[in-house]
């Protein structure tokens, strides 16, 4: 800048001080190159932006490094980064600043009380000794010449504060620290500070206030005139808060400030409650949003503004409020939304929703609460009308004085009190089971009462409420509680019972059936005909006295699980459970009497019953009036069952008298009715369970039931001719009801669990179906993509661009979905599609899925003109049609028709758009080389003529074609001279374009010869006097010679892209047709294509559609991945990177290819980029979640531009002009209007104070995508106690800025339940949109399916017969599938449950949840209904699926599309897969005993119940089932041979074969080779895929070991899912857990660790109960069923105890083994001293292992006791079987045995002892040695 004054050197420090304060903030600019010390040649800009790039890179601090700046100085980060940026040039500055943090210290901590402060302070001291000296005598010459500097760049910026971040560079300089250094210096007396300086920094100061930090809109009064504050909605919003006339105001509030411009109704409310700043500007800014995207997406065909107003906060309230008004209804008080007369509608309803979004903005932990939220709004809401009543300014004092009146007034007055009570609470769940505390649930419920009134406002909490119990938490069960909302409604007890309880009606249902089918085989012949018989009809109605049973087993169990919760239930519903007890108690009694009474000939002993029972039963007809009478209810409620809309009136209803009629079945709460479907929907799952059932019932009666009947009738008449082998206890035992429970049992068991493979064999159908109509698979391979490519465009059009899908409807349903071909006529719908196609191919590349000459053969080139006559195809499709049309012009003869030869070309499609091309290119290449101007003549006639034959079909009349391969191949030779052009050869060029022009002259045309034909062009292309003669005696010179020719390939751009075009159309077919390689590639280009054949909603217009939120949570997992952690080694010497090159070989060679030629620097920034989008890091999540900005900024772009910038922008991305830029500023306002994106880094407070790595990647992220906002959990040393803030920080691409937008305090420490679901709740206050996204950090996305998300969200607008959807979910696919082979499997798993298995939850059984999957939320409505999941300690450890039921059972609708696909990544390792199961096994026991499936297992109708069952809980229970079924089999074989039963019963020939038992249990032993999953599995592959490729992979897996592996996770989830409902959350190590990205090997300690408890034990006793069978059990015949399970039996065998070794690297390598082997030895030595952890000693972990049966629950220490007990058996069984028995069976041989056990244990207990007696001896010992 010239004119400038030169900087002196104080300057120069006081600029470098500057810049450098801002850290990590100043971006290098333009210009800003040169050394850094010569400062007198720079302006102050340079100067400046080159100071920022001074910063060192993070490193890590020790406690002792004074950079490392303690929480409670956080304040002094400032001057600490600032002195060790500067201290090796500018040691003073460095020393002033550390000195000022140094006094700043002393002042705010004198005593050095806070943590880590002492350190701090003497880590200061040593430093300012460090760098102490220097002289100040001219440190303030130069401070005035630095200020006009200052005040010239700060006026720089403020001309181009548009920006984002020039805005923040200006904000961050009036920040400064110089200022506050020199201001201490002047204070001290050290020096004085010019008057203008200080008015100087004063004027800076003062446009802080100006130029505020914003999130989207900068609602400052300084950026009006900025493109999103220009929209109409947003002005519209403005207008529709800023409407203040009338409001009442306080008397301290001065007039002009009433009347200031920025002045709203978030003003006013701030005023009146004392809500703080951080929480205003973000709800202002949520509110004016949410306005202006309502006011465009709902209602944008309306003009009134009024009335659009008057439309767009109805919406609003109505959807936000809903739950609030039904609260009121409920609790039967007034709602205070009714507006008041003669005030404004409008205004009194933004003072509601206002009102109501800054109590949610601030309630932190209390979101999860929504009925709570309701009360306060309830009371808040009541004091505005009071105020807007009295209108005065006195009112508005007292009400002011109320809540506190000043800033946090509200968090400390209202939120504090109930956040302290539910951390207590918390606190409590540490020291007992779930009866012992009240989580979120619990305290919520009490506001379903009208007895909540009794809290008061403002809070009176009572001592009843706010309980001080016991650590113990006795206090809940102890007494009777004054107020029942004191205590627990429903306490989660852990029992297996619940799996009765929860589901009592489906385990009667099977009940009952079996026992008919019983009935009926054992009554008659066993056909089911036999039911029309009145005999065997009448016992079949037994099941009515069985029913009684249950119903009696149903009350008392529901007495025993909720006995806790009695003292805090109203006495209604004790009454209830009394009654239902007594009623069941009466129909047992009466049912069998009655029953007993309807047979003529009662049994003998059964005669004294008669006698009493014939005074209540004159009749036998008495028995059918009691069933009529006792079934009633239920006909009733079966009727009633096919009238949905009656059910879901009466549920919803308030009315006293329906809830008296529902109180027997269904006492009225809150939540919970009008589930009910329509009469569609409810037609449609009952169909599917009709027909499963059916199915199940005819397998079990036919092959189970009736055969198993026949030969228990004849074993119960078996006399045994000799005695039992050992010594028996029931001597005179009839009908060996022993053997029949033997056989019995293990067969009802199957019975029970093997509804759930019917369920994945006929869901897999359904869903086939279902995706069959929803046209899945319409491409799915290449070759489809190739022949259905020509409908792409129009398919494009339709569905993806709005101003075609304005006109496009779907008006019927059709198996085929087709479009019109691309005709040249519709050229701009190719060129919107041509624009977009190539974005994604090239984000393709980018991604390093394609190489260079895939991404050519898949772009769509530019056609000549926006209205070009031909279309032009990508290369792929027209690749090797040209030397095929050469090939077939070898064969034209003369009696070929110019009809003939169009035939045969026309037979290969695309060969004609080939040729056309080829034919055009010739001629523009020809053309381009060509400058003579005789010989271009030459070329147009040509072209001309050849145009002309064409036009009238004479070619094969006028040519001969024959001839055409001569002239091809001449051109190919030219055009390999064009590509290694080399000017010297310009003549060869000359002779092949002559020669090319002698073929056609001499060899192709008919009529002439050559020099005849010559001449005749020359006269033609040639006046008289410009004339060469053409003979070569005559002429001058030569056609086509050097000088008529003439090529640069500098300049010739365009020619050298035409040459590469050709040469990709003459590629051999085989490089082209399976393009892209890539598998990935491959299956998203044709997902992508597919999809759009598909039935999805219109896109709408990028300002109409819904806008949305993305929401990732993300805790301490990898963001990029650093170079050195790239690189370095594991212990099998593999790094990350080798690793990932292996398993990525073709896009690592890819990636090279790309950055071929970059230095170093970026070559290593790429390839950590490179990695991380390989593995599922936050990296990978956050690029993936940016293409959703990326997308509709392009589709804002179609719908805004011209056809003609359409063209200009497609033939030259690159050019820009001033509206071209303009109009992307537009569009970027417009997308910002409609789409942000948060994550929510809890630790990111940490790592800034740590300079955690991690904390530069984030930062990183937030400089590549601005589009990302970071929310972290900020914690500070307060003067009492820690303040905890939620806090919104941005990024900006043109620099390196960063800034906090929002800083919102919390009422304490949000992390007191499930971290993430927390986690996620503080950030979701800062997510904007009518809905909102919630991504795991380990998901990613794609550019292709982010262009469908307009129509995606178009589903929450759509009318549908089941509705809009609360949450509506997509699919996923996951990525990590080729990592592994056990990824592989768990891919195959999971990808069935999101596709087939989304399908059929949502269509037909309407029972879809959320889980954890990359689900869409209605966010208003669940703004009010509890927040996006639960997050209760332990019970809701699977917070996601919480979601769902809390969607479900307040009357939500969850959808699911299949249209859209999201990427996923799961885990790769054995343990990473098995913590994973062990996990979802967790998750869902502690399901099976909460308050959620035990109100939906009761509230819904009986159908979808059963879909409730098995695709929750019911999933877990059938493999607890399975196991058990294996051990019931084995001991009952057991007992059957070691009795000496077996050999007994073998010398019937009738009952020597017991084939319904092995039929029975043969259908179990295929969910052991993985059958159970491969129904969905290969029904979803076949699908997509075709049915080949689906057997194909199906065999491979199997090949693979799957079954191994499926078999072991059996055994995780059956031993994880029983011992947590039994025992609580079991232990698994959380190092598994971790997303760790390679294979490493693991040792047999830490496989023994994790699997020995679950599976090791239990292999080895299934494994001794085989080897016992087979070595005393009786020969079976061979049949195929015995196969199946005895094979199935050692299978599952050798996947429990060898799956962990198979799988794991090296596991097998023999000095990995050694090694392993003395390492698990040296683990089982070590003793368990104190303290020592269970990874170091055996001891310590049988401990921690053995520790659940010392602190649990008394009757599940009585179960384990109970199971235990079968170890016996063997012990009774084996003694009689030895050989110094001699084969006595005296009970003295089995009492000795006993002896010798006891003796035994004895001994080892008297060694062990001993051992340890020895070792604490010779300790004293040495320990008296030292001493001495």
């Amino acid at each position: 800048m010239e004119g400038t004054p030169p900087i002196c050197s104080c300057s120069k420090m006081a600029l470098v001080f500057i810049g450098v304060c801002a850290g990590d903030y100043i971006a290098c600019r333009p210009g800003a190159e040169g050394d850094v010390g010569a400062a007198g040649s720079d302006t102050p800009i340079m100067w400046l932006s080159r100071v920022g790039l001074a910063r060192q890179q993070s490193r890590i601090m020790t406690t002792d490094d004074p950079s490392v700046v303690p929480p409670s100085l956080s304040s002094l980060a400032p001057f600490i980064r600032v002195a060790f940026d500067v201290e090796a040039e500018f040691p003073r500055i460095a020393y002033l600043c550390i000195r000022h943090a140094l006094q700043k210290a002393n002042e705010i901590d004198p005593n050095s009380s806070g943590r880590r402060v002492m350190q701090f302070k003497t880590a200061l001291r040593r430093k300012l000794e460090e760098i102490s000296g220097g002289n100040s005598a001219n440190d303030i010459k130069e401070l005035h010449n630095y200020y006009q500097n200052l005040l010239i760049y700060a006026d720089t910026l403020e001309r181009n504060s548009n920006g984002g971040s020039d805005r923040v560079q200006l904000r961050k300089m009036y920040h400064s620290v110089l200022f506050e250094v020199l201001e201490a210096l002047s204070l001290s007396g050290s020096c004085d500070i010019p008057a203008e300086i200080l008015e100087s920094g004063g004027e800076l100061a003062a446009k802080q206030e100006v130029y505020a930090a914003y999130n989207i809109l900068p609602l400052d009064p300084a950026s009006s005139s900025q493109a999103i504050m220009m929209l109409t909605e947003i002005r519209f919003a403005l207008s529709t808060i800023q409407n203040v006339i009338k409001l009442p105001w306080p008397p301290d509030v001065l007039e002009h400030e009433k009347k200031s411009p920025g002045v709203d109704i978030f003003n006013w409310l701030q005023i009146m409650f004392g809500f703080q700043q951080g929480n205003v500007m973000n709800q202002r800014e949520h509110l004016i949003l949410l306005i202006a995207n309502v006011r465009t997406a709902r209602f944008s065909r309306e003009d009134d503004d009024e009335k659009l107003r008057a439309l767009v906060l109805s919406f609003i309230e109505r959807k936000l409020l809903k739950n609030y008004k039904r609260w009121c209804k409920s609790l039967g008080c007034e709602c205070n939304l009714r507006m008041l007369r003669n005030k404004q509608i409008c205004q009194q309803q933004v003072l509601n929703i206002g009102l109501y979004l800054l109590i949610w903005g601030e309630a932190a932990n209390l979101r999860f609460m929504p009925e709570c939220l309701c009360y306060i709004f309830h009371h808040m809401a009541e004091d505005i009308k009071y105020v807007l009543n009295n209108s005065s300014s006195k009112t508005c004092k007292s009400m002011q004085l109320v809540y506190g009146g000043k800033d946090y007034s509200f968090l400390t007055t209202v939120i504090k009190p109930m956040y302290d009570i539910i951390q207590q609470e918390a606190e409590r769940s540490d020291y007992g089971g779930h009866s012992t505390w009240r989580n979120y649930d619990d305290l919520n419920e009490c506001f379903w009462s009208s007895e909540c009134f009794r809290l008061g406002w403002p809070w009176r909490i009572t001592q009843e409420f706010m309980r001080n119990t016991d650590r113990s938490g006795q206090g809940y069960q102890n007494r009777r509680q004054k107020c029942f909302w004191s205590g627990k409604a429903y306490v989660e007890v852990r029992s297996f019972l619940h799996i009765y309880r929860n589901f009592n009606r489906m385990w009667a249902f099977f009940i009952l059936a079996l026992q008919a089918m019983i009935v009926v085989a054992w009554s008659g012949s066993g056909s089911i005909l036999d039911l029309f018989d009145l005999n065997v009809l009448l016992k079949v109605s037994s099941i009515f006295i069985t029913t009684a049973f249950l119903d009696l087993l149903q009350a008392s169990v529901e007495i025993a699980l909720s006995f806790k919760a009695w003292p805090c239930l109203r006495y209604s519903n004790i009454l209830r459970y009394m009654l239902k007890v007594v009623a069941a108690i009466v129909w047992v009694v009466i049912l069998p009497l009655g029953y007993k009474r309807s047979w003529e000939s009662p049994a003998e002993q059964v005669d004294t019953i008669k006698s009493w029972s014939d005074i209540l039963f004159k009749r036998s007809y008495m028995y059918s009036t009691c069933v009529a009478i006792y079934t009633l209810p239920s006909v009733i409620g079966a009727t009633i069952f096919f009238f949905p809309k009656l059910r879901r009136v009466s549920g919803r209803s308030h009315s006293r008298f329906v809830h008296l009629f529902l109180w027997w079945s269904q006492p009225y709460i809150f939540i919970g009715h009008g589930m009910h479907e329509t009469l569609y929907t409810l037609f449609k799952y009952t169909l599917f369970w009709l027909v499963l059932l059916l199915n199940k019932f005819f397998f079990s009666y036919y092959f189970e039931i009736r055969p198993l009947v026949q030969w228990t009738k004849q074993i119960v008449k078996v006399h045994m001719k000799e005695e039992y082998n050992w010594h028996d206890f029931f001597l005179n035992e009839r009908g060996n009801w022993g053997v029949v429970l033997a056989i019995w049992t293990p067969i009802v068991l199957v019975y029970f669990m093997d509804t759930q493979i019917w369920y994945s064999f006929w869901s897999a159908i359904f869903g086939a179906i279902n995706g069959a109509f929803s046209r899945l698979g319409e491409i799915r391979s290449l070759e489809m993509l190739r022949a259905r490519f020509h409908s792409l465009p129009g398919a494009f059009d339709a569905k993806l661009v709005h101003l075609a899908a304005e006109g496009t409807r779907s008006k019927s349903f059709s198996f085929r979905s087709t479009f019109a071909k691309a005709a040249p006529e519709n050229g701009i719908i190719f060129l919107r599609f041509a624009r977009l196609w190539n974005e994604v191919v090239n984000n393709l590349r980018n991604e390093d899925l394609l190489d260079n000459i895939q991404k050519d053969l898949l772009l769509v080139p530019c056609s000549p003109s926006p209205s070009s006559e031909a279309i032009v195809w990508p290369a792929f499709l027209l690749s090797n049609k040209v030397p095929k049309a050469i090939n077939i012009v070898k064969r034209v003869t003369d009696v070929w028709t110019n009809d003939d030869l169009v035939k045969v070309l026309n037979a290969e499609e695309y060969m004609i758009d080939g040729i056309d091309e080829f034919y055009r290119t010739f001629f523009f290449i020809c053309h381009s080389i060509v400058i003579g101007e005789q010989e271009r003549r030459i070329m147009v006639e040509l072209k001309r003529e050849l145009d002309q034959h064409i036009v009238e079909k004479r070619l094969l009349k006028l040519l001969k074609l024959n001839a055409v391969p001569f002239l091809y191949f001449k051109f190919i030779k030219l055009l390999d001279f064009l590509e290694n052009y080399d000017h010297g050869k310009l003549y060869e060029v000359s002779r092949l374009m002559q020669d090319m022009l002698e073929i056609y002259t001499i060899d192709i045309k008919r009529s002439a010869s050559y020099c005849e034909h010559g001449i005749e062009l020359l006269d033609k292309c040639m006046d008289c006097s410009s004339r060469i003669p053409f003979s070569s005696h005559g002429m001058h010179r030569e056609l086509f010679d050097s000088i008529a020719l003439y090529y640069a390939p500098q300049a010739s751009t365009k020619l050298v892209k035409q040459i590469k075009r050709l040469r990709l159309l003459m590629l051999p077919e085989e490089s082209a047709v399976d393009i892209p390689t890539n598998s990935e590639g491959r299956r998203r280009l044709t997902f992508f294509a597919s999809s759009l054949f598909m039935e999805m909603p219109s896109a709408p217009n990028i300002q109409n559609m819904v806008s949305f939120s993305v929401l990732t949570p993300y805790y301490d997992e990898q963001t990029l991945l650093p170079q050195p952690m790239l690189e370095e080694e594991n212990d099998d010497g593999v790094s990350i990177l080798d690793y990932l090159q292996h398993v990525f070989p073709d896009e690592w060679a890819n990636f090279q290819e790309r950055v071929n030629g970059s230095d170093a620097k970026l070559h290593a920034k790429e390839t950590c980029k490179w990695a991380a989008f390989r593995l599922p890091t936050l990296a990978r999540t956050v690029r993936g979640m940016s293409y959703y900005q990326k997308a509709l900024e392009l589709q804002a772009f179609l719908d805004t531009a011209s056809d003609n910038e359409i063209y200009e922008r497609f033939k030259d991305p690159a050019t820009e002009d001033s509206n071209s830029q303009r109009s992307h500023i537009d569009i970027q306002a417009l997308v910002n209007l409609k789409f942000n994106y948060v994550v929510s880094c809890q630790e990111f407070a940490l790592y800034s104070r740590t300079q955690d790595y991690r904390q530069m990647q984030l930062l990183e992220l937030l400089k590549e995508y601005p589009v990302m906002r970071l929310a972290y959990i900020d914690e500070i040393e307060g003067a009492e106690a820690k303040e905890y803030y939620s806090v919104l920080v941005k990024g900006f691409s043109c620099s390196d800025l960063h800034q906090e937008v929002y800083r919102i305090k919390l009422p304490g420490d949000p992390m007191i339940g499930e971290r993430k679901s927390e986690n996620q709740n503080h950030a979701v206050i800062f997510s904007r949109g009518e809905v909102v996204q919630v991504i795991d950090m380990n998901e990613d996305n794609y550019l292709e399916e982010a262009l469908k998300i307009r129509n995606f969200l178009q589903e929450f607008q759509k009318d549908s017969v089941v509705g809009t959807p609360s949450i509506l979910g997509m699919r996923e696919h996951n990525f990590t599938e080729s990592n592994t082979s056990l990824a592989g499997f768990i891919t195959s798993q999971e990808s069935s449950f999101v596709t087939i298995g989304q399908r059929i939850l949502v269509n037909p059984l309407r029972i879809r949840f959320h889980y954890g999957h990359s689900d869409v939320f209605d966010r208003l409505f669940h703004l009010s209904r509890g927040g996006l999941s639960k997050a209760s300690r332990i019970i809701n450890s699977s917070e996601s699926i919480y979601a769902g039921f809390n969607t479900t059972l307040r009357g939500g609708n969850i959808m699911h599309k299949q249209y859209i696909q999201l990427g996923k990544g799961q885990n790769v390792r054995f343990d990473q897969i098995s913590h994973y199961h062990a996990k979802s096994a967790v998750g869902n026991a502690e399901q099976m005993i909460s308050r959620d499936i035990y109100r939906l297992g009761h509230y819904l109708d009986f159908f979808r119940m059963l879909s409730l069952y098995f695709t929750t809980v019911g999933y877990y229970v059938s493999n607890l089932i399975i196991v058990l079924t294996v051990y019931t089999f084995l001991y009952g074989r057991l007992y059957l041979t070691l009795s000496g039963l077996e050999p007994a019963l073998d010398e019937y020939v009738s009952l020597q074969h017991n084939k319904p038992s092995q039929v029975a249990l043969a259908s179990e032993s295929f969910v052991f080779f993985g059958l159970f999953m491969a129904a969905p599995v290969v029904a979803e592959i076949g699908l997509e895929r075709g049915f080949r490729k689906a057997f194909r992979r199906f065999l491979t897996m199997q090949l693979k070991l799957a079954s191994f592996f499926f078999t072991f996770s059996i055994g995780t989830k059956a031993h994880f899912f029983g011992r947590t409902l039994l025992h609580g959350r079991a232990n698994f190590p959380q190092r598994a857990d971790r997303h760790e990205f390679f294979l490493r090997h693991e040792k047999f300690a830490q496989i023994y660790r994790l699997y020995s408890r679950s599976h090791f034990t239990k292999a080895i006793e299934i494994l001794m109960l085989l080897i016992v069978y087979q070595l005393y059990g009786a020969s079976e015949n061979k049949t195929v069923a015995y196969f199946f399970i005895n094979f199935s039996l050692w299978l599952l065998v050798g996947s429990w105890l060898f799956a962990p070794f198979l799988f794991n690297p090296q596991g097998l390598e023999w000095q990995r083994t050694v090694e392993d082997w003395f390492d698990w030895l040296k683990w089982i030595k070590s003793s368990g001293k104190c303290g020592m952890s269970g990874i170091k000693s055996w001891e310590s972990w049988w401990e921690e292992e053995q520790s659940h049966l010392s602190t649990g629950i008394l009757h599940a220490q009585l179960t384990e006791v109970l199971l235990s007990t079968r170890f016996f058996l063997y012990q009774y069984g084996l003694v009689y079987h030895l050989n110094f028995v001699h084969q006595s069976k005296n009970i003295v041989v089995y009492l000795l045995s006993w002896l010798v056990v006891i003796v035994a244990l004895a001994m080892l207990k008297i060694v062990a002892t001993s051992r340890k007696w020895l070792k604490q001896k010779e300790r004293r010992a040495l320990s008296r040695k030292v001493l001495n």
